[in-house]
This record gives structure tokens, C-alpha cells and sequence, in this order.
């Protein structure tokens, strides 16, 4: 089940029509299964959009969440 979720890419942004928002993704992890900590910590409190990218298939999921490292935590328990 490891290799499923091996590589994710996890970004936190407001719209550009927003000022201070962006279009690129304020955080990048190539490897959620080894940035598993700092995920967690640089995404505390913090409300966004992510997006999850699976490098073996290129399948795509997109979620929003007003607690990211809640969020993250769930998805993140699977890959221990």
C-alpha cells in the first residue's frame, strides 16, 4: 500500500485575485512519505487547497480543508 501513496505534492495558496495569492504552490513535497513531520508542522492552523499527485499512475485528487494538518494527518496515517 506504500508505493500508492509514495509521492505526493501538497500545495497551500489563495487565489491570485487575492492579494498576496499566488498561482504556484506555497508548499512543495515531492515525498510525503519522508516529509511526513514537516508536512504537518509548516501546515499547522493553516486552512488551503492541496493537491495530492500519485507518481506511478498520475492520477490527481484536489481538497481544501480549514485545518490542513488535521487533514493531512488523516491521509498521512495510511502511509506509516
Amino acid at each position: 500500500m506504500g508505493a500508492l501513496f509514495e509521492n505526493k505534492v501538497f500545495y497551500s495558496s489563495l487565489p491570485p485575485s487575492i492579494p498576496g495569492g499566488k498561482d504556484k504552490p506555497e508548499n512543495l513535497y515531492p515525498d510525503a512519505d519522508v516529509a511526513k513531520i514537516q508536512i504537518l508542522l509548516d501546515n499547522k492552523n493553516k486552512s488551503g487547497i492541496y493537491l495530492w499527485r500519485n507518481r506511478i499512475n498520475g492520477k490527481k485528487y484536489v481538497g481544501s480543508s480549514k485545518n490542513l494538518s488535521v487533514r493531512f494527518s488523516n491521509f498521512l496515517i495510511l502511509i506509516i
